[in-house]
């Protein structure tokens, strides 16, 4: 059985794609150690739980964070994975649109050394700025 999801991919207007509804198929998408965030009764954000360590792409920001890599948007009735419903979709195809406040991913994507830099104990922090747990230039 396929359900309708939105994914979301950096750079990107967010897509409906149809998907079969196992795991197999959001791994596919998503590529790594799956992470679920509530976003609303319902709805949940799957992303790849390692993105940042990994140094994905960053995506979207999302309140005080940055999604890195593709990520789907994706309903859920009692513990089973639904589709998305015409106005689910709008609702979040709009949120994740891309936006003129997207230059604050685009900042990151340029000045951020690396998002995992700081788990390397001999990097030399003289003259670097922190910011949030991320090193820039």
């Amino acid at each position: 059985m396929e359900i309708k999801v939105l994914v979301v991919k950096p750079n990107k207007k967010p897509k409906v794609y149809k998907i079969d509804n196992n795991i197999k198929s959001i791994k596919n998408i998503i590529n790594g150690e799956l992470q679920y965030v509530e976003l609303e009764n319902g709805i949940y954000l799957i992303s790849d739980k390692n993105g940042k360590k990994l140094d994905l792409e960053f995506n979207r920001v999302i309140t005080d964070d940055i999604v890195a890599g593709d990520f789907i948007i994706v309903g859920c009735k009692r513990e089973k994975l639904v589709s998305l419903d015409r106005k689910q979709i709008r609702k979040y195809k709009k949120h994740f649109r891309l936006k003129a406040d997207d230059g604050v991913i685009e900042f990151c994507r340029i000045h951020i050394v690396k998002s995992s830099n700081l788990l390397d104990p001999n990097i030399n922090l003289k003259g670097v700025e922190k910011n949030r747990g991320y090193i820039v230039k």
